[in-house]
């Protein structure tokens, strides 16, 4: 099965740091024998990034991960 994982840190404050839960999952999922892929959105204007993965890769299923103040961003996406 594909799996998309995307993850939000639109105007964050950890701009510097890479989302090892995110990782730890994709690892998993990827362990389990599914083929993953995964989209981060820095700035609004990268939300097409994410349409054209789903386009290009066709997941099965698309996975959002972020913090509470990315909330309204990833509404946004879906």
């Amino acid at each position: 099965m594909k799996v998309l994982f995307v993850y939000t840190n639109v105007n964050g404050f950890h701009e510097d740091t890479y989302p090892f839960g995110l990782s730890s999952i994709m690892s998993v999922t990827k362990s389990q024998g599914h083929q993953v892929h995964s989209v981060i959105v820095r700035e609004n204007k990268e939300y097409q990034k994410v349409l054209q993965e789903v386009e290009d890769f066709s997941p099965a299923i698309v996975g959002f991960s972020a913090v509470s103040s990315q909330f309204n961003f990833i509404k946004l996406l879906v």
